[in-house]
């Protein structure tokens, strides 16, 4: 398991927790709908890349700016970032909202990046795996949609649950997404 370093970084009016590990080439993890946290995944590429896992404006206890309305807004916000840290060849990860975060991202500039990279991205469409509602699913739904191996979602499941997290999650989605 990595050793995971938190800090706290101010770019654009917005103030976001940075979570980082591992060392090596700069690979920008971004989270999906649910928040962030730090799995598994984080850890095995963390043997080979500087992890770097920020939290959203808006998710968790990071507040979301006025002037931030839409993916758009999200996307430039990570621009700044990437510069603000003097990133480059950056390895541009996300997962489901952060996969189309980090398409987004990709689309307006690719100058500081190496590679990217959509884990089950939010917005494309797969009818032959239709996609239920998040805004309508239990915590456990929501947790369980996360993974293939199900014991990793029992884990996850057996902590405990900060349900103002969820709400505000789930708020900055919308405000976000729609």
């Amino acid at each position: 398991m990595a050793e995971v370093r938190e800090e706290f970084v101010e770019i654009a009016g917005a103030r976001v927790s940075v979570m980082r590990a591992g060392q090596g080439e700069p690979l920008l993890f971004l989270h999906g709908a649910g928040g962030r946290t730090w799995s598994p995944l984080h850890d095995r590429l963390a043997e080979r890349f500087e992890v770097i896992a920020p939290e959203h404006p808006g998710f968790g206890r990071c507040e979301l700016p006025e002037w931030m309305a839409s993916m758009a807004d999200l996307a430039l916000y990570y621009l700044d970032f990437l510069e603000a840290l003097d990133l480059s060849g950056v390895h541009l990860a996300g997962h489901s909202l952060g996969g189309w975060l980090a398409g987004e991202i990709a689309i307006r500039n690719t100058s500081r990046l190496a590679s990217v990279s959509l884990l089950a991205p939010a917005g494309i469409a797969a009818p032959e795996e239709p996609f239920g509602d998040i805004f309508l699913w239990s915590h456990e739904q929501g947790t369980r949609a996360q993974f293939y191996d199900q014991a990793l979602a029992e884990k996850r499941l057996a902590a405990p649950v900060d349900l103002d997290l969820v709400l505000q999650n789930k708020t900055a989605t919308a405000r976000l997404a729609w």
